[in-house]
């Protein structure tokens, strides 16, 4: 299929969507006004949800997830009810959870 190039707005069409006008030069049928053109349609940009960033009390697994996720259990260890949100751990909990005999090799 050959394509031709409209003179008013130089895009290429096949030969079904060109036509001559009266002063003998291409034009394609959506300048012509026959056919409406194409709206060119933008992206949908999703808007970034946000996330948190999670540990596990029980294996210390750090993980994220979206804020409209919800879940019962961690998922390395499977321990349900042991998961706090990174953000909300404090300094004493952390340095208490680290004196912890199981962590001592």
């Amino acid at each position: 299929m050959t394509n031709y190039t409209c003179y008013k707005c130089k895009k290429e069409y096949g030969s079904d969507e060109i036509r001559l006008n009266a002063d003998r030069k291409l034009v394609c049928v959506y300048c012509l006004g026959t056919k409406k053109h194409a709206e060119v349609k933008e992206p949908k940009i999703d808007k970034i949800e946000e996330t948190i960033e999670y540990v596990c009390n029980n294996c210390h697994y750090l993980f994220k997830r979206k804020a409209s996720v919800l879940f019962m259990h961690c998922p390395y260890c499977g321990q349900e009810g042991k998961i706090i949100a990174k953000k909300n751990m404090d300094s004493d909990m952390i340095l208490s959870d680290s004196m912890d005999a199981k962590y001592s090799y």
